[in-house]
């Protein structure tokens, strides 16, 4: 029986983690935390019995490879970054300044520590979700072709249907199909350039918010060390008076 076998391929060790990660994010289990540090996969490797010399390796081959994983052209990309610190719910707000949010029908929202919600990137409508908990923060942004279609694609395809039957009714069918044609040529090639410039707002818009978390957290650092210093200044005042 498959609940038996003691040894996995690391393939499917691959889809087995990923898919107890998602089960344990969706549960909204306490001892969750995203991603995963150098320290961990350099441990994680070594009980697997990996050479370190091989994991660096495969450490520096995962950017380009990734980037090279994408396809040329898709309607729907999705951007994640995992920052190695987090963002106390009362400073979301440095966020919001990034992601405003697209029409009042999807506000972005704040539940614990969660946003959620649907922004305008610049050139596109993206689909935006920070978690921030026990010391990490995760970021996702989810680029779509919604915009690029309704403003290309949708206009073309409305006025072929408008032109196309007064020109077939006075005998104009060539020119209406040319028309068609022509209409839905640069409609397509409108698409397909919005919708790469959308991926890439997404993108830039997925590394400002992590970016935007890092400058948080060495604020609250200096902030906290400028209060511990100030407290320590008051206290040696207050014992030379006592003395």
């Amino acid at each position: 029986m498959a609940g038996e076998r003691k040894v996995f391929s690391e393939q499917e060790v691959a889809a087995v983690v990923r898919r107890a990660v998602e089960l344990q994010e969706q549960a909204g289990h306490e001892a969750y935390m995203p991603g995963v540090t150098t320290e961990e996969l350099q441990r994680i490797a070594g009980d697997l019995g990996i050479d370190p010399k091989y994991l660096q390796q495969a450490v520096d081959e995962a950017a380009s490879a990734d980037e090279a994983r994408r396809k040329p052209f898709s309607f729907a990309e999705e951007y994640e970054r995992v920052v190695d610190a987090e963002i106390s719910p009362d400073d979301y707000d440095v966020l919001l300044k990034h992601i405003p949010s697209f029409g009042s029908r999807h506000p972005i929202t704040q539940v614990g520590r969660t946003l959620t919600g649907r922004t305008w990137t610049g050139c596109s409508i993206a689909n935006v979700e920070v978690t921030s908990k026990r010391g990490r923060t995760r970021i996702r942004v989810r680029s779509n072709s919604l915009f690029a279609f309704l403003v290309t694609i949708y206009p073309a395809f409305i006025a072929s249907l408008v032109s196309l039957g007064p020109l077939t009714e006075s005998g104009h069918l060539w020119i209406a199909l040319a028309f068609i044609v022509l209409a839905v040529s640069v409609a397509a090639l409108g698409f397909r350039s919005l919708t790469k410039r959308g991926h890439r707002a997404s993108k830039k818009l997925a590394d400002r918010l992590a970016e935007s978390v890092l400058e948080d957290a060495d604020d609250a650092k200096r902030h906290s060390g400028t209060t511990q210093s100030a407290a320590t200044t008051g206290e040696s005042i207050v014992q030379r008076l006592q003395n």
